[in-house]
C-alpha cells in the first residue's frame, strides 16, 4: 500500500534527526510512497543551519515563523486535513505537535523519540495517548516509554539506518602521518561538550602524537570553542569547516581515521552510523541510550566514559601507535552497518510495516484516537495551564483556544 507521510522538521538544523528524515524520505520515495518534508518555522535563522537537500520534495508551513503560534498549528492543522489520509510524523517539533490531539482518524500520527533528552519523554508523557504508534529508536528509550505507561501494543523500537558503500572504503594507516580525528554534529556544550575535544587534543600534543582533528558542523559554542582551542587552530591541529551538506560528508568520512564524538547523552547518533559505514573508527562516549546497541568496545570501536579526558587520549594514542588495530576496528565498524539492523532498508522496512499496522487498526476499529479531556489544555507551555486556572479563581476567562 502506498502511503502519503508527511514529517515535520522546524527550519533545517545539524540534527541527527533531520538526517534521520532526509534519508527515510528519499528511501521512501524510491518504494513509491508519497513521502515529503515539512517546515514549520522556515526561515528563522538558527545558530546551527544546515541546508537541506533537494532530492525531496521541502514543503513551508504558510504563516512566517513570527506569527502567533495558534495561527501556525490552525495551519498546519489545515495543512494536513488538505492532505488525508496520511501519516504525520512531529519529530522534534514540539512547538505545533500539540495538534495531534485535534486531528481527525484520518491522520494517523507517528510520535518518535529521537533521544535520551526530558524534553521527547515530557512530549510522549503528554501528548502520547494521542498518536497510533510510539517509536523509540534505541533500547533505553523503549524502555523509559515502558516506565511512562505507553502501552506496549503502541510502541516500537525502530533504530535509525544509513545507507552504507557496497564495498569497504579503503585508507591509509601510517604511523608517521597524524592521526586524523572528525567530529560531525552542533558545536554546543550542554548535551556534545565540544569543550572536552581540545583537552583531548592537549594530552595527545603532551604525548607526543601527531593530531589533526576536523570538526563539521556549527552551533552556539562555535565563537567560545575557537577561543578555548585557539592554540590548536593556530598550529593548524584543529580545522573547523562549517556546515557541510549530508549528501557531500562520505568524502570527510573517508579522509578521517578516528570518529570523535564527547556528548552527556545522546539517543542514537546517526553521524556515528554514518562513519562507521564509512570505515571510520568511533572512539565515544559511553552513554546510556543507542550507542551501546552498536558498539562492541575493542571490536568495532571504543568506549570511554562521559568526561574521561585520559582515557579518550589513552584510546587514541594506542589506535595511533598501531594501525594494523586501527585497521581492523575499521573493517569490523563497516561490517557492523552493511545489512543489518543500521541500514537503511531494514530502517524503512520497519515503518512500512509500522503504517500497514495503524491502518489495520484505524480500518477496524481496533484504535480510536481519545478526546481530549474537558479542559485539558492541549497546548506544551505552562503559561497557557496558569492563565486557564487563573480564569477559573478570577472568573476571566483569558484562555481561548484557536478556533479550527
Amino acid at each position: 500500500m502506498a502511503w502519503k507521510i508527511i514529517s515535520c522538521l522546524t527550519s533545517g538544523r545539524i540534527s541527527g534527526v533531520d538526517i534521520f528524515v532526509i534519508h527515510l524520505t528519499e528511501e521512501l520515495r524510491r518504494r513509491g510512497h508519497d513521502a515529503r518534508i515539512l517546515l514549520t518555522r522556515a526561515g528563522k535563522d538558527e545558530a546551527d543551519a544546515m541546508p537541506l537537500p533537494t532530492s525531496a520534495p521541502i514543503e513551508t508551513l504558510p504563516p512566517d515563523w513570527r506569527h502567533k503560534r495558534r495561527y501556525r498549528r490552525r495551519a498546519l492543522r489545515n495543512y494536513l486535513l488538505a492532505q488525508g489520509p496520511c501519516i504525520y510524523m512531529p519529530n522534534y517539533d514540539f512547538c505545533h505537535s500539540p495538534i495531534s490531539a485535534r486531528l481527525p482518524e484520518s491522520i494517523h500520527t507517528v510520535g518518535i523519540l529521537h533521544s535520551d533528552d526530558p524534553m521527547h519523554y515530557d512530549h510522549v508523557r503528554q501528548l502520547g495517548r494521542f498518536w497510533n504508534r510510539v517509536v523509540a529508536v534505541s533500547d533505553r528509550i523503549a524502555q523509559t516509554c515502558h516506565q511512562l505507561k505507553v502501552p506496549a501494543e503502541r510502541l516500537r523500537m525502530i533504530p535509525y539506518g544509513v545507507p552504507t558503500p557496497s564495498l569497504f572504503p579503503e585508507r591509509t594507516t601510517s604511523v608517521d602521518a597524524p592521526i586524523r580525528l572528525l567530529y560531525v554534529g552542533r558545536i554546543e556544550q550542554t548535551q556534545k561538550r565540544v569543550f572536552d575535544m581540545p583537552l583531548i587534543l592537549d594530552r595527545l600534543v603532551a604525548r607526543g602524537v601527531p593530531v589533526e582533528l576536523t570538526i563539521i558542523g556549527d552551533g552556539p559554542a562555535r565563537a567560545m570553542l575557537e577561543e578555548k582551542a585557539r592554540h590548536h587552530f593556530d598550529a593548524g591541529r584543529i580545522l573547523c569547516m562549517g556546515t557541510i551538506p549530508n549528501n557531500e560528508m562520505s568524502a570527510r568520512y573517508r579522509e578521517a581515521d578516528l570518529f570523535l564524538l564527547t556528548s552527556a547523552f545522546e539517543g542514537l547518533p546517526v553521524s556515528l552510523l554514518e562513519a562507521m559505514a564509512h570505515g571510520c573508527v568511533p572512539v565515544v562516549t559511553r552513554v546510556e541510550s543507542g550507542v551501546s546497541q552498536v558498539i562492541e568496545p575493542g571490536r568495532n570501536g571504543e568506549l570511554v566514559d562521559v568526561g574521561n579526558i585520559e582515557t579518550f587520549a589513552d584510546r587514541i594514542e594506542d589506535l595511533f601507535r598501531r594501525p594494523e588495530r586501527r585497521e581492523e576496528l575499521a573493517r569490523s565498524a563497516y561490517r557492523t552497518l552493511t545489512g543489518g539492523v543500521f541500514g537503511i532498508a531494514t530502517m524503512v522496512d520497519q515503518y512500512e510495516s509500522l503504517f500497514d499496522d495503524i491502518a489495520r487498526e484505524a480500518s477496524s476499529g481496533q484504535y480510536r484516537r481519545p478526546a481530549p479531556y474537558l479542559g485539558e489544555v492541549w497546548f506544551r507551555e505552562w503559561q497557557f495551564r496558569i492563565e486557564r486556572n487563573w480564569g477559573r479563581l478570577t472568573g476571566k476567562n483569558r484562555y481561548r483556544p484557536p478556533k479550527s
